[in-house]
């Protein structure tokens, strides 16, 4: 593999400086521009969930020593099958090698590179990695959306001028090819932000029509409510856990619509989360994985203000009868099953009452002991020293069983 990748970088430069270069550019710069477009999209792509699992295998394979470091521990890192792709991958640049070499002009023998496209593709590419840098830089720093499109366009020229006199071997570098690849490679960089950064696509934005689906997951909707179910038993887990009903679809449809409309942008984001002590019930995490009647699935993923409608529209969700039936330990076990509940609450005052920690052992010691007719142990030491609080509640009488599961089975889980 490694031999064929620095013969075909051979046959493709005219120099061996270049060659030792370009070898390194083909060896590193897929995963890197995946991993950089996946950044790109985790950040500003509004309803980004996750690159396409082909994708994420090609970045995590494209060369046998990455993958050799990503499966660091395995007792198989590099398989049969793999490493005879990898065989074969090497073959392939061989032989593209000796097809470049028949092609090249003798007289272009000496230049840095041998074909023209070739060296504005390879231009293309290291100068998306330094716009990047540079935006990512302005952006980490200055913690501004419009400075890190100032720091792209100015490692976008920076990064081309510093190529093209690398490529050319001098600093006369003010051609009209040379302009005219600029002017492209600006007007591709413009389009790549403005999918990315401004969804001039329209990604975030889409939402389904609900006759349209098949299913959608029930089991990565909202993971904020973890209290009514957490880890289930091997006897109650399902394999597939998805919504198929025409009634759960649309409650999950309109609440996607909801979310979409008033998705929270990096910055609203972090503005909210800082303003709330990073309180998860100021907002929600949305993740909505749909499996569509075409057979395509389509993943959207949102950070949405917990609004009084934000709530509304997820109680819809999460007390519709499919999704209780699917995702709720209390609609899978009945009286009759139980011996006794075990209930640890744990709750961290900053989340309730602030920092104060006196305050907060007397209120939540009242909270725990309002509940009727169960055996309780309040650690209120341990809130004065440490502000938290943990209430242990143990219930084995039949008949407080059954009023407890019944509760869970409530219609509204706010």
């Amino acid at each position: 593999f490694f031999y064929g990748l620095f013969v075909l970088a051979g046959s493709l430069v005219g120099s061996s400086v270049m060659q030792v270069l370009l070898s390194g550019v083909f060896f590193g710069i897929v995963p890197l521009i995946l991993w950089l477009v996946s950044c790109y999209c985790e950040n500003f792509l509004n309803g980004f969930y996750t690159m396409p699992e082909w994708l994420v295998n090609l970045m995590e394979n494209s060369n046998p020593l990455l993958r050799l470091v990503m499966e660091t521990g395995s007792d198989d890192p590099v398989p049969l099958s793999a490493a005879l792709l990898y065989l074969a991958a090497g073959l392939v640049m061989v032989i593209l090698a000796g097809l470049a070499y028949e092609r090249a002009r003798l007289e272009r023998v000496g230049d840095s590179m041998m074909y023209r496209l070739f060296e504005e593709i390879i231009t293309w590419l290291v100068v998306f990695v330094g716009m990047t840098v540079f935006g990512f830089f302005f952006y980490g720093t200055l913690d501004s959306r419009s400075m890190m499109l100032v720091g792209m366009a100015v490692g976008l020229l920076l990064s081309f001028v510093i190529v093209k006199i690398i490529i050319a071997r001098s600093i006369k570098i003010l051609t009209k090819q040379n302009l005219l690849s600029l002017g492209i490679l600006t007007v591709l960089a413009a389009l790549f932000t403005g999918i990315v950064m401004f969804d001039l696509a329209g990604y975030g934005r889409w939402v389904p029509d609900v006759e349209d689906v098949a299913s959608v997951d029930s089991d990565s909707i909202y993971y904020n409510d973890g209290y009514n179910y957490y880890q289930f038993a091997d006897d109650f887990n399902k394999e597939n856990e998805t919504l198929t009903s025409p009634d759960a679809i649309e409650k999950v449809v309109a609440l996607h619509r909801y979310a979409a409309e008033h998705s929270l942008g990096d910055q609203e984001y972090t503005a909210l989360a800082q303003e709330s002590g990073n309180n998860p019930k100021k907002y929600v995490h949305l993740t909505f994985r749909y499996e569509m009647k075409d057979g395509s699935r389509r993943d959207r993923m949102y950070r949405v203000e917990m609004t009084e409608e934000m709530v509304r529209l997820l109680n819809e969700v999460l007390s519709c009868e499919e999704y209780r039936a699917d995702a709720c330990l209390s609609e899978q076990i009945t009286a009759e099953n139980v011996s006794y509940i075990y209930i640890s609450v744990y709750d961290s005052t900053w989340e309730k009452y602030g920092y104060d920690a006196e305050a907060a052992s007397e209120e939540e010691t009242a909270d725990a002991e309002a509940v009727p007719e169960m055996t309780r142990t309040v650690n209120t030491a341990e809130a004065k020293d440490a502000a938290e609080y943990e209430a242990v509640v143990t219930i084995n009488n039949p008949e407080e069983i059954e009023d407890f599961l019944a509760a869970l089975r409530k219609d509204d889980y706010n």
